[in-house]
């Protein structure tokens, strides 16, 4: 299938799909901070010229380079007021090279410099703030633990300290640890966000003797999907299932978890969730519909597999008449046809569409397959 004709098919998912629920949650990537600002002049002096150079090469991405400039500043000027943030910046580049032992060993550098320091400045925040992601990738959890500690004793209002609380958190909840993610959002509860405040009142509840209903668990893990936080909301679906497999609720909590599952591209996984919503029942379940209709947007992208997806929305095409399901599995189906040049079956497809559903005829992309259908079938009897 073309990629035009599957982008499609994935619009009519949104179309489908609970407001706010979004299809990608494309992984965090840590963007560069921002390099203090030194205005290139005339009559600069040699250190300002170096520093400006090296604020140059980075902002490029020319890693290697900076790193060299901003070594070379360290060098040159240790009694400059930028010594420090040179320091944090060479072992930022180091860390962009895959340097990771000249990376920390740069960092310990500005933390052993102002440990003396009564007012820690902003290289060390950065610095720290450094050193707290590299200790997440590690698993280094008390270490983690402690910079944080430190972190928000020095810049208690920060917003740096406060999104470094929510991301261990929010990594503490991944893991099932929920004392320690609450832990982690009381050291900073003043200055959550709503959601994260929300965040915060689960995993609280979750720390006692029972979670929260599981409605109000379904809840909150939709909300966490709608914010891209799938690795989240997969915790707290698991959560759900593990706690209330028997609640009306499962059924929903596992059709989603498959939906992230097809976010992380484990295929295998949602599409064995997805059937064992279907195979549970009843048949005229909603969630039955929608997991069916997942198996159908895996079937036609991931898989690749065409004619089991036409399969599968004859058959929801029966099951559910009269339902919005239904109407947007013969959707699927005609224009599967039409992707494929398949002029007759999609000309029939569309107009058995129309009789069941005629407001459908009023839409011009409708009225357009169909024309092509028309003017295909027209071709191929013309040879």
């Amino acid at each position: 299938m073309s990629r035009p004709a599957f982008l499609l098919l994935v619009l009519l998912l949104l179309a489908a799909m609970p407001a706010g629920h979004s299809l990608c949650a494309p992984p965090a990537i840590l963007a560069a901070n921002n390099l203090t600002n030194v205005s290139g002049r005339a009559g600069m002096r040699q250190e300002e010229l170096l520093w400006s150079s090296a604020q140059e090469s980075f902002r490029q991405l020319q890693y290697r380079e900076a790193r060299r400039k901003f070594a070379e500043f360290v060098r040159q000027y240790r009694n400059d007021v930028l010594f420090t943030d040179a320091l944090f910046y060479q072992g930022l580049c180091d860390m962009r090279l895959n340097q990771e032992n000249q990376a920390v060993n740069a960092w310990d550098q500005v933390l052993r410099f102002e440990i003396t320091k009564k007012a820690k400045s902003r290289a060390w925040l950065l610095t720290m703030e450094q050193m707290t992601l590299f200790y997440d990738r590690k698993n280094r959890e008390e270490d983690r633990k402690k910079a944080l500690r430190q972190i928000l004793a020095e810049f208690p209002a920060d917003p740096i300290a406060v999104r470094l609380h929510v991301q261990a958190a929010e990594a503490r909840m991944k893991a099932s640890d929920y004392a320690g993610a609450l832990a982690y959002y009381l050291a900073v509860e003043s200055q959550l966000a709503a959601q994260d405040r929300k965040n915060m009142d689960l995993v609280e509840a979750m720390t006692g003797t029972g979670a929260r209903s599981p409605r109000a668990l379904l809840e909150a893990a939709n909300e966490n999907l709608g914010r891209n936080n799938v690795d989240q909301a997969i915790v707290i679906y698991q959560e759900i299932l593990k706690q209330y497999a028997a609640s009306p609720q499962a059924p929903e909590a596992k059709a989603m978890l498959g939906w992230c599952c097809y976010l992380k591209r484990d295929y295998d996984k949602a599409e064995k969730l997805y059937k064992e919503v279907i195979e549970a029942g009843p048949p005229t379940s909603h969630w039955v519909g929608k997991s069916r209709w997942f198996l159908i947007v895996l079937a036609v992208g991931p898989r690749g597999n065409d004619s089991r997806a036409i399969e599968l929305c004859d058959v929801q095409a029966r099951v559910f008449d009269g339902d919005r399901l239904a109407e947007q599995a013969m959707f699927t189906k005609a224009w599967l046809y039409w992707t494929q040049k398949e002029w007759a079956k999609g000309k029939k497809a569309f107009a058995e569409l129309l009789a069941r559903y005629p407001e459908r005829g009023t839409h011009p992309p409708v009225r357009r397959y169909i024309s092509d259908c028309e003017a295909g079938m027209s071709a191929k009897a013309g040879k």
